[in-house]
């Protein structure tokens, strides 16, 4: 009981970390964070990789500047097994969404965002397929509220050598 009270606790205080801070809610999120750095890392490690991360980054933050009048505060991209790409962007809500928020109406923020990232996704499916150099063949978005952050997961066509 005295160990899930401390990694209640802990997640509780991982509200206010960057996505760039790894969690500390215990330990199959800390393996998890791991598997994720490290795969970062090998990226990262590649002459291409970092700059394919970085372009995503950009470009999600600018498209999501451009469809919504605000852009997240920040973005982190992840490659993962050459056949999807992870993007976890920080707040970024509208003036009228964080009013939403703030009356407690979550989910008529989430609905709204389905819908409109559905009408908007070509766009996104473009810019990472653009990117990547390979076509995207399917997306999708979601969000929480407690921290903000919406997360865009794209599922590239498999490589001709896989």
């Amino acid at each position: 009981m005295g160990s899930m009270r401390s990694d209640l606790e802990r997640s509780r205080s991982c509200s206010s970390r960057s996505l760039l801070s790894p969690p500390q809610i215990g330990r199959v999120t800390s393996l998890t964070y791991g598997y994720i750095a490290r795969m970062a890392a090998e990226t990262t490690a590649s002459e291409d990789g970092g700059s394919i991360r970085t372009a995503l980054e950009n470009a999600i933050v600018g498209l999501f500047k451009k469809q919504y009048g605000r852009g997240p505060a920040a973005a982190k991209a992840w490659l993962l097994d050459d056949e999807y790409v992870f993007i976890a962007l920080e707040e970024g809500l509208t003036r009228g969404e964080e009013t939403l928020l703030a009356a407690g109406k979550e989910e008529e923020i989430r609905r709204f965002r389905l819908e409109y990232e559905s009408t908007v996704a070509e766009e996104a499916m473009q810019l990472v397929g653009e990117i990547t150099g390979r076509r995207v063949i399917d997306y999708h978005s979601q969000i929480v509220f407690h921290p903000v952050r919406s997360f865009e997961i794209f599922v590239l066509e498999r490589a001709p050598d896989s």
